[in-house]
């Protein structure tokens, strides 16, 4: 999920929710990428299972 503040377009966030019942140093650094192409350095594991 990635999500803007209103009015600024650059100020984003990343929220990753991973399927994996552990997540591991690839599925991380999988994540670390996604944030490095969207060229923002805000990201959130949510590692609830609901």
């Amino acid at each position: 999920m990635n999500r803007r503040k209103r009015g600024r377009n650059s100020d984003q966030i990343y929220v990753f929710f991973p399927k994996e019942p552990t997540v591991g140093v690839k599925t991380i650094k999988n994540y670390i990428k996604r944030l490095v192409q969207e060229d923002t350095d805000k990201g959130i594991v949510d590692f609830n299972k609901i």
